[in-house]
């Protein structure tokens, strides 16, 4: 068992309350960020998806292969810490109504951080490779394209939604 990157992926209790945080905020709604439609339907099918990629890596790396590099750590550290932000800040961000670059930092941090994570399963020596693979790729896709461009392209709260 990979000890240091188990308690590293407790701070993934941290995203779950953030999004917990944002289910029960009157925001809740406008942080969609202005994704309807079938686009919605697609979007929670990427997540949906990128979730049980960064489930799969967790059971690989802590579980099966115990990887134990530094990039896997630190990157894992950082994903867990700026997607545990992401809530809050967009909740502040419909609050203030402007579209900060805070938030689209934070949204290229988490993107990153999934890039990390790719390189460490491209450098892994694992018959689990080609999934390792598959999901990282799930991963560095969705938090780039899907949050990092798109979402922030499409959230405008700025006099769209008023102040919460």
């Amino acid at each position: 068992m990979n000890t240091e990157l188990l308690l590293v992926s407790l701070g993934g209790l941290f995203v779950l309350f953030s999004y917990l945080f944002l289910y029960y905020s009157p925001g809740r709604d406008e942080a969609w960020g202005g994704i309807e439609g079938q686009t919605r339907m697609v979007w929670v099918a990427s997540t949906a998806l990128t979730t049980v990629s960064y489930l799969f890596l967790w059971v690989a790396f802590v579980w099966l292969i115990e990887e134990r590099s530094m990039l896997l750590l630190v990157s894992w550290s950082v994903f867990l810490t700026s997607a545990g932000q992401w809530s809050y800040i967009t909740l502040l961000d419909l609050k203030e109504e402007r579209k900060s670059w805070f938030l689209l930092a934070n949204l290229w941090i988490t993107a990153l951080a999934c890039v990390g994570i790719f390189i460490v399963c491209v450098s892994t020596e694992s018959s689990l490779r080609p999934w390792l693979l598959a999901s990282s790729t799930v991963m560095v896709l969705h938090h780039s394209v899907f949050d990092a461009v798109l979402w922030y392209r499409y959230f405008d709260p700025v006099g769209r939604y008023g102040a919460l």
